[in-house]
């Protein structure tokens, strides 16, 4: 099965690998590598792939969520159409593709679809990640099949209400269950392989001793990969409810007296060269762990892509961490260099 879907994809995004996005995404890649080497930052080339939050609400209230923990109260708002046009316009001379997802819940935008079908139009790769509640309606799973979405990550993280809404609050596992079917039937009915259908089950205390019960109903449902995911926690004392017996599933070696991730923290970062965060409002943190906007380098509505991209604020973020990245707060709860996904399989 692993080998349909990945011809679908490179398929669906054959438009994408144009002659100045392949040549701009070997500039990153060298000068990311040059610039571990002599410690200082190299910027050759431009965003390979672009981070978009289509709103910074969300549905759901997940405790280690900085939106849904409520640890970040800024006021909810939904991206601007034409601001949203305006930083694809900006990225799709040189990226590869968008990721609709940040902080909040991305289909609570009603022009999701829209997003979705204006990203393709520039050739980009489009994926998103989902909690899946909205996705309520066989008709709206054909309208997502329709607008060439390429990829679909969607939170399953239970096999029952009572496990899924433990850290799922306010969500409806049935809802989920029935997102994932009315996605892989509506891509039978239209006769596509994409949107790749990814379910993602995270190992909490509670989830871990349920994995292949999960991997079933995610595959009975039409799924097309089940990936397991190491929890994110916040506190010792969050790591302690949450974290799964079996300390392989954990990203952290230590919890006692504040978390230490399983990371050797080499003083090099591929995100800061490979990755553009724009938030709601236009805001471009240096990294999508930046979530309350500690590090804003600038304002992707008003400044042009290129401006921000080779900012000297961005410059020196990036000599920082190429020269103590332990020492950078963000850092230190981030997956870069760490296991994320301890099992994936496919359908």
């Amino acid at each position: 099965m692993y080998l349909p879907i990945k011809i679908a994809l490179i398929w669906s995004s054959r438009k994408t690998y144009t002659f100045r996005r392949i040549v701009n995404y070997i500039k990153v890649l060298l000068s990311e590598r040059l610039s571990s080497i002599l410690k200082k930052p190299i910027v050759w080339g431009y965003p390979v792939w672009t981070i978009i939050e289509p709103t910074n609400a969300c549905n759901l209230r997940c405790p280690g969520c900085i939106t849904g923990g409520g640890i970040r109260n800024d006021e909810t708002d939904l991206i601007k159409f034409e601001n949203y046009r305006k930083v694809i316009d900006d990225v799709s001379e040189y990226g590869m593709g968008v990721l609709l997802y940040f902080r909040g819940e991305p289909f609570l935008h009603p022009r999701i679809i829209d997003m979705i079908k204006y990203a393709k139009s520039k050739n980009l790769i489009v994926r998103t990640g989902t909690n899946a509640n909205l996705i309520d309606s066989p008709e709206m799973a054909e309208e997502i099949v329709k607008s060439g979405l390429d990829w679909i990550r969607i939170a399953l993280d239970g096999v029952n209400q009572e496990m899924y809404e433990k850290y799922r609050r306010g969500g409806k596992l049935e809802s989920v269950k029935n997102a994932i079917k009315y996605l892989a039937e509506a891509k039978k009915k239209l006769h596509r392989r994409t949107p790749v259908i990814l379910v993602q089950y995270i190992l909490f205390k509670h989830t871990e001793p349920y994995i292949d019960e999960a991997e079933r109903l995610a595959f009975e449902l039409g799924a097309d990969h089940f990936f397991l995911k190491t929890a994110m926690v916040l506190d010792e004392n969050q790591a302690k409810e949450l974290l799964p017996e079996n300390r392989e599933y954990w990203r952290y070696e230590n919890i006692e007296g504040g978390l230490v991730l399983k990371n050797k923290f080499k003083n090099r970062c591929k995100r800061i060269w490979t990755y553009y965060n724009v938030e709601v409002d236009g805001s471009v943190p240096p990294c999508c762990f930046d979530g309350l906007g500690k590090y804003t380098i600038g304002n992707a509505f008003n400044q042009s892509m290129k401006e921000i991209w080779k900012d000297k604020k961005y410059n020196e973020f990036r000599r920082r961490v190429l020269r103590g990245r332990k020492d950078i707060d963000i850092c230190r709860n981030c997956t870069e260099g760490v296991p994320v996904y301890v099992k994936k399989s496919r359908g």
